[in-house]
């Protein structure tokens, strides 16, 4: 397995989390990734959330090895033209450590109060697909025509291009459908905050997408929690606090260290690759130091 970071961006500021990017690195986990919200989206409501691409470069000018991305872009709030580009010009900032992570969006709230369409679910996961293709011309061709259902493209262009020769696109997906786009046209598939029996079915469905499109299954990973506390109680009731109504849904890491290291297993044997645990202000170094030494230390197979 391997392991990264998740960080949030809402209440808190590039003083901290600069710092705590250069120790994850430190630390030896192999990823570090940042969400794509207007608004904080776990707990609270209301505060200051930073912007994805604005910290993704942040990201990639104050680290050096780890692989960088965002779980997720939100299609519908981001065009694919605009992502390709500045997706490309973070993986030449970084030196080529850029995976991209593309989704169809959840968060009515915040884009409606923004003056942001938020489409049906269909149309959202039509747009993600469509992104999906979108971006991937751009980054290989010189000039890109596209004619889909919600973009159309006439002689575009992304000039630089990425410093990789294919940069992996990972999709956010939990419903049929996107599922079904996850394991047709994804490098990776993550689904986040879910128990491991579920994610093992989640799992199955990108698989056989991938087998009926005849390809390869994307690499598989997970979004967790972490609250590690020899109290179980005490830990799961900082899940609730932290994580609002996600907390619910079964896919934390809480407890003392033995019943986190028996679910990173359930997670391993479920098929999980990479397992990515979730960081959110106030910021529990502590946490993620105890957890690169006794679960990482263990499970983890990543470059060090």
């Amino acid at each position: 397995m391997k392991f990264g970071v998740h960080t949030g961006l809402q209440e808190t500021s590039f003083d901290e989390l600069i710092p705590l990017w250069k120790r994850i690195e430190a630390l030896g986990y192999d990823w570090i990734s940042v969400w794509d919200h207007i608004y904080p989206t776990l707990g609270a409501s209301a505060g200051p959330n930073l912007d994805a691409i604005v910290a993704l470069s942040a990201l990639a000018s104050s680290t050096e090895r780890v692989r960088i991305g965002c779980l997720v872009f939100n299609t519908t709030l981001r065009p694919p033209a605009l992502l390709a580009n500045a997706g490309a010009a973070i993986d030449q900032l970084s030196g080529g450590r850029l995976e991209m992570g593309l989704g169809a969006g959840w968060n009515r709230e915040e884009q409606e109060e923004s003056g942001i369409e938020f489409p049906p679910d269909g149309v959202r996961v039509t747009m993600m697909a469509e992104s999906i293709e979108v971006i991937r011309c751009l980054w290989s061709e010189e000039t890109v025509d596209f004619t889909g259902r919600h973009f159309e493209l006439r002689d575009a262009k992304c000039d630089p291009k990425p410093v990789q020769s294919e940069v992996p696109l990972w999709v956010g997906a939990f419903r049929p459908r996107a599922l079904e786009i996850a394991g047709r046209l994804g490098d990776g598939f993550n689904a986040p905050y879910v128990a491991p029996r579920l994610w093992a079915s989640l799992w199955r469905r990108v698989g056989e997408a991938a087998e009926a499109a005849g390809r390869d299954a994307p690499t598989p990973s997970v979004n967790v929690g972490l609250f590690p506390d020899t109290d179980l109680r005490r830990a799961q009731a900082r899940c609730e606090e932290s994580m609002g109504t996600a907390a619910a849904m079964g896919g934390h890491l809480c407890g003392p260290a033995d019943a986190i290291l028996e679910k990173v297993a359930e997670y391993r044997d479920a098929g999980v690759e990479r397992l990515n645990v979730v960081m959110r202000p106030p910021f529990d170094i502590g946490a993620i130091e105890s957890f690169a030494s006794e679960i990482v230390a263990q499970f983890g197979e990543g470059d060090r």
